[in-house]
């Protein structure tokens, strides 16, 4: 659910920045691949194997990094300027 939900969200900008782009209107949507709060580490993420992503992200252009809500707020506050 989580990732078809992160994909629709991804499908549902890309159509609406084609759609309304010749308007002026631009649509982004920041799709964190991780995200570092209480929440991580209080070991609910303890089951995820960090380098086993990594290798099956290798050939792609994702790259893993764990940001912090600060950082992805900065984003945020810069794509809504």
């Amino acid at each position: 659910a989580y990732a078809a939900s992160k994909g629709a969200v991804i499908a549902l900008s890309k159509s609406t920045a084609v759609r309304y782009g010749s308007d002026g209107i631009r649509c982004n949507c920041i799709c964190p691949a991780g995200l570092t709060n209480a929440m991580g580490s209080s070991g609910s993420t303890d089951h995820v194997d960090m380098e086993q992503i990594k290798m099956i992200l290798a050939n792609t252009n994702t790259e893993v990094s764990n940001t912090s809500a600060e950082e992805q707020a900065q984003v945020l506050l810069f794509l809504a300027s």
